[in-house]
């Protein structure tokens, strides 16, 4: 059986490289992007099962990539991270644009691995 891809994104490449380390240990393929547009451009060729993207981010944010997400890659899940939620914000991500999940950071990766089996 092939291994679920999941797309991490992350404009601060330390925070995407530990959290691709981690979600590679737990089984999955990985790889990371930098921001909104440069996922777009990976997914054409990787075909990510789930994106795990941060919503602060220059050029295309989270929220906005997750809409292009839906209309291009409708089979993807989305969970969203971002270091400056609120609950309007989190409502807003699942609720009304349709994320699997919203995380505040710092992440609990075990949660974050829990949250990430049910989605794929």
């Amino acid at each position: 059986m092939e291994r679920a891809r999941v797309l991490i994104v992350d404009d601060e490449q330390a925070a995407g490289v530990g959290l691709s380390e981690i979600v590679t240990a737990w089984g999955y393929l990985t790889r990371v992007a930098s921001d909104g547009f440069e996922t777009l451009d990976i997914a054409n060729e990787f075909h990510p099962t789930a994106v795990i993207t941060d919503v602060l981010m220059p050029r295309l944010d989270g929220f906005g990539l997750l809409n292009r997400l839906r209309d291009e890659f409708p089979d993807s899940v989305v969970i969203l991270l971002t270091g400056q939620g609120s609950i309007e914000d989190a409502v807003r991500a699942v609720k009304e644009e349709g994320a699997f999940y919203y995380f505040e950071k710092p992440i609990n990766t075990r949660q974050l691995n829990v949250v990430l089996q049910r989605a794929i």
